[in-house]
């Protein structure tokens, strides 16, 4: 036990010395690639549950970028939906919807168009593309003008799905409007009023551009990720290749390229019981 403790002390220790070296920042750093060099690398979609629960004139909620994932900015390029449709536009506010509802001078409108009735097929909206950072949030505001409980399909709020560690965005609960009138409140029609905790239907089109990993950046990668570049840069310097070729060979890695070797907890605890049931029997020979 204690040769196996002085042993573990000696690997953490030259780990703990490898990061220190690492973020000095060699010359070679200062050459590294802080983004990767397409504009918008990576499409994808957000997609929301649809319980059909209900459908009218609008819907207003809050799109987060999440800061789990080493972005420098998310951009939403279309909103799709569906239901009865008919005159649609698209307004965005910086920051949550929930403080300018009624605002219109709050709000830019980013879509604007006749669709035909698809009751159950989503369709897009390509809006005018919308740049989020890390943290940032943007209030999104789609609505018909058409008369009526049928144009915008949107669900009640549930609970609310927890993000995964490869999640981007986050679509929050919103307020759904009943009026074909936008941004008219119960003044201009005492009965439109506002519905609370209602929950966008459909889907968010956007593009990311991703950071690449670097000395400075790399507390901002996933635990995985950093566990790979200190045992990299452990086999390197094995190798006598030096820390300049671990670096540039990491720069070129995406975020979840180490992803694939995280073991959930329940296999971990199996393999190391398969471990020990199979050193049981090589010592039982």
């Amino acid at each position: 036990d204690g040769n196996r403790g002085g042993l573990r002390a000696m690997v953490l220790y030259s780990r703990i010395v490898a990061l220190g070296e690492m973020l000095r920042s060699p010359p070679l750093v200062s050459l590294l690639e802080p983004l990767s060099s397409y504009e918008v690398d990576f499409e994808s979609e957000q997609r929301t549950e649809d319980h059909e629960d209900h459908a009218f004139c609008g819907i207003q909620f809050d799109v987060k970028c999440l800061s789990q994932v080493p972005v420098e900015y998310v951009v939403l390029k279309g909103i799709w939906v569906r239901g009865m449709l008919g005159h649609l536009r698209v307004f965005a506010t910086r920051g949550s919807h929930r403080d300018v509802r009624d605002d219109a001078t709050s709000w830019h409108k980013v879509f604007d168009g006749r669709l035909a009735p698809s009751p159950d097929e989503l369709c897009c909206l390509a809006i005018r593309p919308l740049k989020l950072r890390p943290g940032g949030v943007v209030g999104l505001y789609v609505h018909s003008s058409r008369r009526g409980d049928e144009a915008i399909v949107y669900d009640n709020s549930r609970r609310q799905r927890r993000p995964r560690p490869t999640d981007v965005l986050q679509l929050l609960p919103g307020s759904a409007h009943l009026s074909p009138v936008p941004f008219s409140d119960e003044r201009a029609a005492p009965w439109a009023v506002w519905r609370e905790r209602r929950d966008f239907v459909g889907k968010i089109d956007y593009g990311a551009r991703y950071k690449l990993w670097s000395p400075s950046a790399n507390l901002e990668f996933p635990r995985t990720f950093r566990g790979g570049v200190l045992q990299l840069v452990l086999a390197f310097r094995r190798l006598r290749f030096g820390d300049d070729l671990a670096f540039y060979v990491l720069n070129m890695c995406p975020y979840d390229w180490f992803r694939a070797a995280e073991i959930p907890f329940g296999a971990q605890g199996a393999r190391k019981k398969n471990n020990e049931d199979y050193d049981a029997k090589v010592v039982a020979k």
